[in-house]
């Protein structure tokens, strides 16, 4: 078993290499993102501390036989079978050592060097020994896969009885040689009656202080996607501190206060329930919808509690999304007008979501059809001079605004080589697509002004490319909504 005693101290030291190695880039980031994995520190009582190093212990030692027998594996020659077995206590070897030099490497930053072999030493050098012995045990097995029994069980006895005096040192000799009052404790926390997602509450620790000094340190407090953290001051005696915490996930959660000062000097954990917002869509009455203008729908948002922004999903069955972010006073029914550039006429579906965060708060789809234009240019003539190859030229084209309302049109003119489709297809599908010949003519005009009833003659300056012959197509637009179309020959010549 000498083998797999030293592959479990080198696994296990270069975790200690790496966890030292994190905490000197990035030590400050503990408290918040990691303060669940060493809570069995300092000061904590002699059965936690047991039940969890015994737990590490027995998964790195047996969990790759329960594994053997769960997935059958028997046989050295199931290559990836054999390699998850391994991965077992290799892993928990590399978090055990890389845990302990991360935290060895922030008491580092902040302790003298003495301070810190104390806080460590006296249980380390039982409990160190205990799972590099577990994960030895854990590797026999896996080598002995073909004899079916279960190896390992009196080194394990020896284990347990390490893992005991580890346990003992821990809850009653270190923190006294570290210098650590184990007297805080975190008596009691106040949530108030309704958590919403999304609304910042106010929450109060009651923290008790029965060592014979005040103590500074930090009050972390962390739930699923939000955590916040405040220095403090304890005296002697009861302190009530209170801390802000905005929830970031619906239903049941556990909230995590910690006492801290580079290492966990008592840990609370209080379950909470966090409510979706009362929030919701009253009504979107449906305006009347012009092509190619713009629009405000009308959309009324209850909200029965606090303060909030949401995000307002705004989504056309053209394909078309928009946010934007909504604030909603409290208790209040919010008039918010969204404003919107309405494409095609026909009819057509908006569905209108609220979200908080990724929660789905309401959803509500407005029926409506869109009118046609009422800026509507007709397209009376287009002057095609002759074209030659790269010298500029004018198209000119006449057109009028039959509708009933002044506003500002604009052109378009490219060459298409889909003649067929000229024939049997819709012209403004081929704007929409904008299929065109790929060194052909493209140009644009800039938006006019055009009165009800104005006719308007415009020149369009095109410089074609190389000799050819295709087929010009001119539309005439409101904003992107075409209004009218015409399809011409075209030549282009060489000088």
């Amino acid at each position: 078993m000498k083998t797999q005693i030293r592959f479990s101290l080198e696994t296990f030291f270069l975790g200690f290499l790496v966890g030292l190695a994190v905490a000197k880039l990035g030590g400050g980031f503990y408290p918040v993102v990691g303060l669940k994995y060493h809570l069995s520190g300092l000061g904590e009582g002699f059965s936690r501390i047991l039940l969890n190093n015994l737990a590490a212990a027995v998964a790195t030692a047996f969990g790759p036989v329960m594994a053997m027998r769960m997935f059958g594996i028997r046989s050295k020659d199931d290559s990836v079978g054999l390699a998850f077995l391994y991965m077992i206590p290799i892993l928990i070897l590399f978090v055990n050592g890389a845990a302990t030099g991360y935290f060895i490497g922030l008491l580092v930053q902040k302790k003298p060097l003495l301070d810190v072999l104390l806080s460590i030493l006296p249980h380390g050098i039982f409990e160190v020994p205990a799972i590099v012995l577990a994960g030895a045990v854990g590797l026999k097995n896996i080598d002995d896969i073909e004899a079916g029994t279960i190896q390992g069980r009196a080194p394990f006895v020896l284990v347990i009885f390490l893992l005991l005096a580890g346990a003992g040192v821990e809850a009653s000799i270190t923190p006294r040689l570290a210098g650590v009052e184990p007297g805080l404790l975190i008596e009691d926390v106040q949530i108030p009656g309704r958590v919403v997602l999304g609304e910042p509450f106010q929450g109060r620790a009651v923290i008790l202080n029965t060592g014979p000094r005040a103590k500074a340190c930090s009050l972390v407090v962390a739930g699923t996607g939000s955590a916040t953290s405040r220095d403090v001051r304890l005296e002697r005696g009861r302190t009530t501190l209170t801390f802000n915490l905005t929830p970031g996930r619906v239903g049941e959660d556990n909230l995590t206060l910690v006492l801290w000062d580079g290492r966990p000097l008592a840990e609370r954990v209080v379950a909470v329930k966090v409510a979706e917002p009362r929030v919701s869509i009253v009504e979107v009455p449906a305006p009347e919808l012009y092509a190619g203008e713009d629009a405000e729908i009308p959309i009324y948002i209850e909200n029965l509690d606090g303060n909030r922004s949401v995000l307002l999903e705004f989504r056309s069955t053209t394909g078309a999304v928009d946010y934007r972010e909504v604030f909603l006073p409290a208790g209040r029914t919010t008039r918010f007008l969204y404003n919107t550039t309405i494409g095609q006429p026909g009819p057509r579906v908006f569905e209108i979501t609220l979200y908080a965060g990724d929660t789905v708060l309401d959803r509500r789809e407005l029926n409506a059809t869109v009118a046609g234009l009422r800026i509507s240019p007709k397209i009376r003539g287009v002057e095609i001079p002759r074209l030659y190859t790269n010298e500029t030229a004018r198209i000119r084209v006449t057109v009028e605004n039959t509708g009933t309302r002044d506003g500002n049109i604009s052109l378009l003119i490219f060459e298409t080589g889909l003649s067929q489709l000229l024939r049997h297809g819709d012209l403004t599908q081929i704007y929409l697509t904008r299929t065109h010949r790929g060194n052909g003519i493209w140009e644009s005009s800039n938006e006019t002004p055009l009165e009800a009833g104005e006719i308007k003659v415009l020149d369009i300056p095109v410089t074609p490319g190389e000799p050819h012959r295709g087929t010009l197509l001119v539309f005439a637009l409101r904003r992107e909504v075409v209004s009218d179309a015409a399809a011409l020959p075209v030549e282009v010549y060489a000088r």
